[in-house]
């Protein structure tokens, strides 16, 4: 038997015996699906569910607000490594490329930092 058949049988066998295996395998999950409610109340909530906090309001509190003053302290505690980067350059340089810059404001507004800040 040439080389190039042999590989053809194998790979035929190996399809066939995948295909079966991921049949059984989907049946299973259906199967398991099926009989708890838990997933399907889960599933069923989870396209219109957001577990996180709502940055799309326009009040912030005054708790929350952070001051012009207070943002060295905040860039060495809270920035995360890519903002406390071009905080740090912006700091160092007193410029920053366009998106630099673009990220590092709208990162700041997000924060609480006040536009006119």
């Amino acid at each position: 038997m040439p080389k190039i058949n042999l590989m053809e049988i194998i790979q035929k066998m190996f399809r066939d015996r995948l295909r079966e295996e991921l049949k059984k395998f989907d049946e299973k999950r259906e199967k398991a699906l099926e009989n708890d409610e838990r997933i399907w109340v889960f599933l069923n909530q989870l396209p219109t569910e957001y577990t996180g906090k709502n940055y799309s309001s326009k009040e912030i509190s005054d708790k929350e607000k952070i001051n012009l003053k207070d943002l060295l302290q905040y860039n060495e505690q809270c920035f995360p490594p890519c903002m406390r980067n071009m905080f740090d350059e912006l700091i160092k340089n007193n410029h920053l490329k366009h998106f630099a810059r673009l990220s590092l404001g709208l990162f700041l507004k997000g924060a609480g930092l006040s536009l006119e800040d």
